[in-house]
């Protein structure tokens, strides 16, 4: 951790295997009940051409009461009182996810390749929830040889807040957003 609450992660997967390897890393972070996630969707103007993708699992149920899915923000609760999952994939270009519980924010931030080679419909972020919740970043699927590497790096930050936003208005979103990316 440095002094003002950040971290850098590096998540390395090497091949041990006599033989090449097709792997993808993946970081998975559990977070505690009762939080809310905040996730920037990617916002580019690319005319009539689609500037995101949004891949949901068999289980999720797009109108759970947890989950908004807005023009500019997806929000999730991780909320105890709920007893079904719910997973959504995303190709966030900006590698951004904020998670607030109590009087805390908790960033993570990855490196996105936009058009890159990934897992599970082609997203380098996965988001889940019963009971609790997870962020989950994923770097692109690559052949490893023999004794090779690969490196997926995270940049972890934690702030305090005094209140947290309605995960409904994208206004109070994007000022919250703002202020801890």
């Amino acid at each position: 951790m440095d002094p003002q609450g950040g971290a850098t992660l590096t998540h390395i997967v090497t091949n041990l295997a006599q033989n090449s390897i097709t792997v993808a890393p993946w970081a998975l972070t559990v977070l505690a009940e009762n939080g809310l996630e905040i996730i920037p969707q990617n916002t580019e103007d690319t005319g009539l051409l689609p500037n995101r993708r949004i891949v949901a699992w068999p289980y999720t149920d797009l109108t759970d009461k947890r989950l908004f899915l807005g023009k500019e923000f997806i929000t999730l609760k991780a909320d105890t009182e709920v007893d079904c999952a719910c997973k959504l994939g995303l190709d966030l270009h900006d590698g951004t996810a904020l998670y607030v519980i109590g009087d805390t924010v908790f960033t993570k931030k990855y490196s996105h390749v936009k058009d890159g080679n990934y897992t599970d419909f082609g997203v380098s972020f996965e988001t889940y929830t019963l009971r609790f919740l997870e962020i989950e970043t994923l770097g692109e699927l690559i052949a490893l040889a023999e004794n090779e590497s690969v490196a997926h790096t995270e940049q972890w930050k934690l702030g305090k807040t005094d209140a947290m936003p309605d995960p409904r208005n994208e206004a109070q979103l994007r000022e919250f957003v703002k202020k801890y990316r």
